[in-house]
């Protein structure tokens, strides 16, 4: 296996991963559909057929807060929308599909009213429809104060949904992301499938160096296989070194004449045991064959017997001269 298949398998895995999530973020922006949203607003005040002391008395309430919130929970129930919805003549789906949302502006007693659907033609309609009918129902729940419209919704819808270049644009950094992820993941994983299966290698075989374990020193030789001559000359290194002659000196006086002492000499050991030499001999391959070698022997033999013969006879004729 080269040892770029493990990389360039991990980046055709990413190539893959990276392309899946493109398509599946190509296809989420193109077929979602738009949101809009529009709003409008309903300011709460003391109603004008009040004097002035009980306009500022209404007045003082009203800035506590309590009441703009709880005409608020009351325009935000599902009662006010589903009866603009009808009112609108919009199906089932598409009422499913829209939003109301009604919130009180912080220190103020305006009422804001959102309202979201799929075109902004419908979002309009509907804010207008129901900040008409919760302000209608509100002023008359409470007497005292009158909750009129401040301006319509119509001309303030506006794209509520994610853009489309913004869903492509993260689509493109995510696949990036995980191409990115699952290019390293595969590279350690078909790496360390690829460890496993590569085969040991040996070293290569070098002439002329010995195996570990088996190698012998190459200046010791075996008692088997050491020359004669060698172990002749090791056999009297030997004795050389352990044969000693200690001579004793012997003070002598003048008068007397000095004898001669010779210190005993000290007897020498035995020599070592040579080595044999038994099974290693080998076949003598220098050209004469075993018939002239036995041939040789007989002819040694009869001359020694001859020379015994002859001196046998010499020693009788000295006994009987």
């Amino acid at each position: 296996m080269s040892d770029f298949q493990p990389l360039r398998r991990s980046l055709q895995i990413a190539a893959v991963a990276a392309l899946l999530v493109l398509v599946a973020g190509v296809a989420f922006a193109l077929t979602q559909q738009g949101r809009y949203k529009a709003e409008t607003s309903l300011i709460v005040l003391p109603a004008s057929t009040l004097d002035a002391q009980s306009q500022a008395s209404f007045l003082e309430t009203l800035s506590r807060g309590q009441v703009t919130a709880t005409m608020a929970e009351v325009a935000q129930s599902g009662r006010f929308e589903t009866e603009a919805e009808k009112a609108l003549g919009l199906s089932a789906s598409e009422a499913e599909d829209t939003t109301v949302t009604v919130t009180v502006v912080p220190s103020t007693s305006v009422l804001l009213i959102d309202a979201e659907a799929s075109s902004p033609e419908v979002a309009e309609q509907l804010a207008d429809r129901t900040a008409a009918l919760s302000g209608a129902y509100l002023q008359s729940m409470i007497k005292p104060y009158t909750a009129s419209q401040v301006r319509p919704a119509e001309g303030t819808a506006y794209a509520a949904g994610t853009a489309t270049w913004v869903v492509l644009a993260g689509t493109v950094i995510a696949a990036l992301a995980v191409a990115l992820a699952v290019q390293q993941a595969a590279y350690q994983v078909l790496q360390a499938r690829r460890s496993k299966r590569r085969p040991l290698r040996r070293p290569a075989y070098s002439a002329g160096v010995p195996a570990t374990g088996t190698a012998a020193p190459m200046n010791a030789a075996s008692p088997a296989t050491a020359s004669p001559a060698n172990a002749a000359a090791a056999t009297a290194a030997a004795q050389s070194a352990t044969t000693q002659t200690v001579t004793t000196p012997v003070v002598v006086p003048p008068s007397v004449a000095a004898p001669t002492v010779t210190s005993p000499t000290v007897a020498p050991p035995a020599p070592a045991k040579r080595p044999t030499a038994k099974g290693t001999a080998k076949p003598v391959t220098n050209g004469f064959s075993a018939e002239k070698k036995a041939a040789d022997q007989t002819t040694t033999d009869a001359a020694s017997t001859k020379t015994d013969t002859e001196s046998d006879t010499t020693n009788e004729r000295v006994l009987f001269s």
